[in-house]
Formats: C-alpha cells, sequence, structure tokens
C-alpha cells in the first residue's frame, strides 16, 4: 500500500503530463482567435433593457430612435384624404407569413421591435405594440420610450387594483384598447392587404357592436404623392421608407424543382389533378361543390407545385399566389423572368405561350398559366365576374383578396365566395413514406451536427477556464474564446460540409444565463457574450435540407466537474419529465393536439411551475419548421385539426426563470406512428410517437430519483438508439465528440421494491460509475 506522500507526488506528476499532452494537440498548438471586447459591457447586458422612468431615459445599444419617422407618419395621417386618428401596423406581408421578407417588415421599421408576433398602433399621441410573453425581453432591449408595451396576457397595471368592480382586469387587445382610447366617430387606417379575414371582421363587428363610439375602419390601398402616376404606393410606411432610402429590395433568387420520387413521393400533378390512392386537390373542391380555389400562402403554393426558392430569410419560399379552376391552373410569380429556367418550365409543363397547350384525354390541361404577380388581386375580381360556380378563398387569405376590387364587384357577385380552411393544409400535414424517410435521415445528420458543436463548446469552455485560471472574470484581460455568435458560425460551417443542407429553419437561438430566459432570443454584434462553465446555456437551432426539417433544443452546463444547484435540477428533469411523457403517449384517433398538451406540463405544474409557449407545433418538409394546423398548445385555435399517422410535430416544454435569470427547454421532432396495444375499444386506431432527434440530454442536470420506472425506460431506450445511430458517425471512440456522447447515453440501472402499497424506487446510473472512472483513469 502506497503512502499518502507517494499518491499525491504521483498525482502531480500525472497532472504535469496531462498537461503537456494537452497543450500538444493540434487545437491547443493553434490557440483560438481572442475576442477584442471587453467584459464590462457583457455584464452590463443583463439589465441592459430601456428605462423610461428615470430622466434622461437610458437606451440600450439595441435600440432604433423613432421620434421622426412617428412624426412623418402622423403627418401623413393628419392629411385630408384620410384624416386619420389611428393606424394599424401589421406584422407581415400579402400573403399573411410569419416571417415576413425583409422590404415587408413595416413594423420593424417603424418601431425598431424585430420579434415574429406583434400588432402596432399609432395614434396622433401614442404608439402601442402587442406582443406576448416570448417577447417581452427583446421589445424592451429594442423600443425606445416613444413605445409603450402591451403584454398580452398580462393585469392592466393602470388599473385601480383596489376597485372591486375590476378584478385581474388583463391588458386590454387592441382592438379592445381603441374602443376605449379613441374619441368618437374616430378613423381606424390600415392595409388590407396585411390584415386578414378573421381579424378585419373582428374589429368591424365590434365596432359596429359598440355603435354609440361610431369608429370607422378606413381602407388605405393605391394612392399617389406628388400627383406622379409613377410613384404610386399601398401603404402609408411604404411611403416613408421609400423616401428615407433604406427599403430592401425584394431577393432575387430562382426557383428549384423538387423531384417527386426521391423526397416528396408526389408530383404536381398528382396532387391537383388525382393520388395514386388518395383524393386530390380537384376532388375536394368538387365535394365543396368550388369552382375556383384562391390559394395566397406561400408554403402552400411552393408544396403544391413541387418548387422551392429563397426569397424569404431560413424559409425556401418564393413570392406566388396561385388559382386553380376547374379548367386551369395558374401561378402568379414576382419576377417570373428572373426565377424560371428551362428546368423550371419542363418541370411545370409550360408551353412556348404559357398558354398551356397539352391536355390529356379528359381534355385536361397539363401544364400551368404563368402569370404577373401585380395581376392577381385584378384577376380574382375577374374570376368572380366570369366563373358561374362558386369560389373558394382560403381563411388565411388577406381582406383585400377576400374583398378584391369591391367597388367593381356587386353584392350579387361577392355571394359567389366563401371562405374556408385550405385543403392543403391537412394534405402537406400528413406526409409521405418518401417524406418520412426524407424527414428522419435529415434529422440524423443534424442530430451529428448538433452533437459536434456540443462536443465543441464543452471543449472549447474547459480551454477558456483553463487559460484563465489567475484571472477574474470581470477582469478585461479575460480571455475570451467562445461566445453565442460564435456558436452559430461553427454550427453553419459543419452543416455546410452536408451536400443536401439548404439553409437555416430559423434563426439560432444561442442563449447564455439570463439570454436564456428569452424564448426567441436572437443575438447580435451588440448582445453577444461569452459563453462560460457559470451559467446555463440553451441552444436551440434547425435547419432545411433537401429531404427534410429540422428543429432540436438542448441547455447545458458546462461545469461537469462540480453539480449544478438543486433547483436547476428539479427545474430541467421536470422539465425532461414533461417531454418523455408526451413522447410516449399513446391516443386514439380524433384527438387534438391541444387535449395532450397538459401532459408536458404535468411535472412543472405539480410544482408549481409553467411556460407561456405551446408544448409543440407541426413541422413541413423543405417548408416551414413551424407548420399549421396541428401542435400542442393550451387554448381552442379554430384552425387546428386532430392528430393523425404521419403528422410531424416537435415536443418542446421548458422552464424560464421569473427573474429572468435563466431559461430550460429541451426539443425533439416526432413522428405520429401506429401504436402496440393489447385491445382496441371500439373502432379508433391507436397512436404514439416516434422520436426522430438523436441527441443525447445534459445528465448532469438530471436528477435521476425523480424519475418514474417507465421515465427510466424511455430515456435509456433513446440513449440506446442515439448511441447506436449517431455513434458511427462521429468516428473512433476517443474522438472528441464521440466521448461527449457516450458519457451522456450511458445505461441508467435502478432497482424497486415494492412494500405494502408503496413503491421505492431508486436509481444508481452509470453516468456516477462513469464519473468515479473518469476520476481514477486520471491517477491510475
Amino acid at each position: 500500500m502506497p503512502s499518502m506522500r507517494a499518491c499525491v507526488a504521483l498525482i502531480a506528476v500525472i497532472l504535469v503530463i496531462e498537461s503537456l499532452l494537452v497543450s500538444a494537440t493540434p487545437e491547443a498548438r493553434k490557440e483560438p482567435k481572442r475576442f477584442k471586447r471587453s467584459l464590462h459591457r457583457t455584464k452590463r447586458a443583463a439589465h441592459d433593457i430601456r428605462n423610461c422612468e428615470t430622466s434622461p431615459t437610458y437606451l440600450p445599444p439595441t435600440v432604433i430612435r423613432t421620434e421622426e419617422r412617428l412624426k412623418l407618419l402622423r403627418d401623413r395621417m393628419r392629411e385630408r384624404r384620410w384624416d386619420l386618428d389611428a393606424y394599424i401596423i401589421s406584422n407581415t406581408d400579402p400573403h399573411l407569413s410569419e416571417v415576413p421578407p425583409l422590404r415587408d417588415r413595416r413594423q420593424e421599421f417603424m418601431s425598431g421591435f424585430r420579434g415574429a408576433y406583434g400588432t402596432a398602433i399609432v395614434t396622433l399621441d401614442k404608439a402601442m405594440i402587442w406582443t406576448d410573453a416570448r417577447y417581452w425581453i427583446q421589445a424592451e432591449q429594442q423600443l425606445d420610450c416613444n413605445w409603450e408595451l402591451m403584454k398580452e396576457g398580462t393585469i392592466d397595471e393602470e388599473r385601480d387594483p383596489n376597485d372591486p368592480e375590476l378584478p385581474d382586469i388583463l391588458i386590454p387587445s387592441p382592438v379592445e384598447w381603441l374602443l376605449e382610447y379613441m374619441p368618437v366617430e374616430a378613423k381606424i387606417g390600415f392595409d388590407p392587404r396585411l390584415m386578414s379575414i378573421d381579424e378585419y371582421f373582428h374589429y368591424n363587428l365590434t365596432f359596429e357592436h359598440y355603435e354609440f363610439k361610431r369608429l370607422t375602419m378606413v381602407w388605405i390601398q393605391e394612392f399617389e404623392y406628388n400627383n406622379e402616376p409613377d410613384e404610386v404606393f399601398t401603404n402609408i410606411i411604404d411611403y416613408l421608407w421609400e423616401r428615407e432610402g433604406s427599403r430592401p429590395a425584394y431577393a432575387r433568387e430562382p426557383l428549384v424543382t423538387v423531384d417527386a420520387d426521391t423526397y416528396t413521393g408526389y408530383t404536381w400533378e398528382e396532387k391537383i389533378f388525382g393520388y395514386k390512392d388518395e383524393r386530390s386537390l380537384r376532388w375536394i373542391m368538387k365535394e365543396k361543390n368550388a369552382e375556383a380555389l384562391i390559394i395566397t400562402k406561400l408554403d402552400e403554393v411552393a408544396w403544391l407545385f413541387n418548387l422551392r426558392s429563397a426569397d424569404i430569410p431560413n424559409n425556401p419560399f418564393f413570392l406566388a399566389y396561385s388559382i386553380i379552376t376547374n379548367n386551369e391552373i395558374r401561378l402568379y410569380l414576382y419576377d417570373r423572368q428572373w426565377k424560371v429556367n428551362r428546368e423550371v418550365e419542363d418541370h411545370l409543363g409550360i408551353g412556348q405561350d404559357s398558354a398551356c397547350p397539352e391536355y390529356d384525354s379528359r381534355n385536361r390541361p397539363l401544364c400551368i398559366q404563368l402569370r404577373n404577380y401585380d395581376d392577381f388581386l385584378d384577376d380574382v375580381n375577374r374570376l368572380l365576374i366570369q366563373t358561374s360556380g362558386r369560389i373558394w378563398v382560403t381563411n388565411s387569405s388577406s381582406i383585400a383578396v377576400f374583398n378584391a376590387s369591391t367597388p367593381k364587384t356587386s353584392s350579387a357577385l361577392r355571394e359567389k365566395r366563401f371562405v374556408e380552411q385550405s385543403p392543403i393544409l391537412r394534405m402537406k400535414a400528413v406526409k409521405t413514406k418518401e417524406e418520412i424517410e426524407g424527414m428522419k435521415n435529415a434529422h440524423i445528420r443534424d442530430s451529428v451536427n448538433f452533437v459536434r458543436i456540443a462536443s465543441y463548446i464543452e471543449e472549447t469552455v474547459e480551454y477558456q477556464r483553463e487559460q484563465n485560471k489567475r484571472i477574474e472574470p470581470d477582469d478585461p484581460d479575460y480571455r475570451i474564446y467562445i461566445s453565442e455568435l460564435d456558436v452559430i458560425k461553427r454550427l453553419e460551417e459543419f452543416r455546410k460540409q452536408e451536400l443536401s443542407y439548404v439553409m437555416p429553419s430559423f434563426q439560432t437561438v444561442s442563449a447564455f444565463g439570463h439570454h436564456s430566459a428569452m424564448v426567441t432570443y436572437n443575438v447580435t454584434e451588440q448582445s453577444d457574450i461569452r459563453i462560460d462553465e457559470t451559467k446555463l446555456y440553451l441552444l436551440e437551432t434547425g435547419a432545411h435540407y433537401l429531404d427534410g426539417t429540422t428543429d432540436i433544443a438542448r441547455t447545458f452546463w458546462f461545469e461537469y466537474k462540480k453539480t449544478p444547484p438543486q433547483h436547476l435540477r428539479d427545474q430541467y428533469t421536470r422539465v425532461l419529465m414533461g417531454l418523455i411523457d408526451l413522447s410516449d403517449t399513446v391516443f386514439r384517433t380524433n384527438i387534438y393536439g391541444r387535449e395532450l398538451d397538459a401532459i408536458a406540463r404535468r411535472a412543472l405544474w405539480k410544482n408549481g411551475l409553467d411556460y407561456l409557449h405551446a408544448s409543440g407545433h407541426g413541422v413541413g418538409h423543405y417548408l416551414n419548421v413551424n407548420e399549421g394546423p396541428i401542435g400542442f398548445g393550451l387554448g381552442y385555435e379554430v384552425s387546428e385539426i386532430p392528430l393523425e399517422r404521419n403528422m410531424v410535430l416537435t415536443n418542446e416544454p421548458g422552464y424560464y426563470s421569473e427573474k429572468n435569470e435563466y431559461g430550460i427547454r429541451l426539443e425533439n421532432v416526432m413522428v405520429i406512428v401506429q401504436a402496440n396495444t393489447n385491445y382496441t375499444f371500439g373502432d379508433y386506431d391507436w397512436n404514439t410517437f416516434d422520436t426522430i432527434s438523436l441527441v443525447p440530454f445534459e445528465k448532469n442536470l438530471i436528477d435521476h430519483t425523480m424519475l418514474s420506472i417507465d421515465q427510466i425506460k424511455w430515456l435509456n431506450t433513446y440513449n440506446k438508439k442515439v448511441r447506436k445511430v449517431i455513434g458511427p458517425y462521429l468516428g473512433s471512440s476517443t474522438t472528441t465528440a464521440r466521448k461527449w456522447l457516450d458519457r451522456r447515453t450511458e445505461k441508467i440501472t435502478y432497482k424497486y421494491s415494492v412494500s405494502g402499497a408503496e413503491t421505492t424506487v431508486s436509481t444508481v446510473t452509470t453516468f456516477m460509475v462513469s464519473v468515479v472512472s473518469i476520476i481514477l483513469s486520471r491517477f491510475l
């Protein structure tokens, strides 16, 4: 038995040798580039939001000053042609896209707020913006003090809390606010191209109900300035933006075709004329007695015609509309001369004169008529006049489409229109076998890249700590080797090595410390901070590949030599329990996602915790990463449809500190598959979920004693699959990424006993054994 002194000496020698070996590695020989920034700004970022109560007010560097823009807008509102008391600024485009093109981000131009969801109203003396909990912190960092933030779903602080007649009054919605604060006979201006049918009728019907206020919605359509016919605008803000000279142009990216045999399973002809064994679009139109279908959503047009492009950031779409009739197929393309090449013409079967010269034996057109994007609304009006049958306007269309050229159209003709959910929503939500296979393969590739970036972050954080052993974190000389932006750039490098990679599916959330408390944090050069071992780090990212779209989130703790605080382990484990429970759910047909949402929250609810976003959303196939009309969320959505096999959804519970100190989110993508049950009740089919995201969880954040036997079994099965499928892509067991994976996929062993009515479960994880082994291996 060696003496204690000998052991200490041996350990010292081993540590010296180990440090020499580390310094000899290629990564260490080439020192990472040091950021040339002071850490003092990073410290301040935790509180870097506007403060409008001080004098002078404080605005962070992420704010855009809006005084001049608001003044110019109010000057236009006062013009005699309108004489507006308020103007509604929508955060969308004429297709009502969740992510509009840069050229259509009018709300961002006017306010500086870059969140994906919001409604702004500007009056002659106020500027208000409504958004939900996902964007509250972001709004406080990007709005100046000319804007009042209206936090949807919260208590109105301006109400008298002691008034028993007004208990717990919520922040008023935009329409409620207009009713309360606008004067009698006020005029509310808006752009009809940017307001949905439902939203317009909600405003109008509400105003009519409170007829004593006599509020009027004023359509702002085409208008000229300075009597110059060449300068025609359809939106007041467009005029201001163009005059400022900062409005970007629409992207000019060519169309690309998506092969049916390899990727989609069906050609565009089969989708419109007839599937091999499914109902076609024309079949559904016939069932609805519709002679024409108006298609306005970009993802629906892209899916229907098996075409993609890159007009929208992080979305493979192009600006287009379509009209499908019983004898015509029209595709309205923006900048069509630039976008259409010979391959696209052949794909669409376009003749020389674009007049669709080819017909089948039943006299059905086999090609597509290309038309100019700007002719769409006029053609909708002509369709009303020329068509004898009913016209199907989807409820995702704007009120401008529904009331296309209203003054020229009689009420009798307008009655031919009917509004209903687009049939394409369900058609593309239920994936083909080719799409399912592609989604699985895309998630394997993206999971490999996620593991590579996670192991890279951990290794670099450890290297950074070693290089700063004798330097205080607040010291300006602290050497920074990795930041939030670094991760995004390095991950993009990894993905670009894949031949099938196209683009990110959304802006990556790379959030360290307090930034992770922002559900949709988007790092900028101004907000970028270092990543280290002292706090939680949240990474949510996704990608478009030719064969599928991905979306995944993990939360990390890089101080693996130190046990995280128990409250973090408790909250992380409860989030994980919710993810496991939803993943393991068995449910029957005719069940909506909203009916399963509480399963993901149950473990958090048991301890008085919750999160303010949905527990999941649909995922498109090389389309929208956030695809309706399915998902897991509290509350009723009129467009939601029941869950079916071969639908793809995310599973993403989370928890966010109410003090905005940190956030936890875990996210996987799942496919609905048939469940194996011993019984079958009635005529129901039984379904469950197959998880296709394959990245392990942060094991030192898991309190295994909180997990049930079924949850441990699920986790072991998942880890085994991750190791089996992803491991071979990471090389030998000696690579950094493979070691990272292996440490987190060790089997969890447990034992339990039954005594009376109580079951005792105790876990002895091989993770603990592996930790001991690692420690011993350093000294033996």
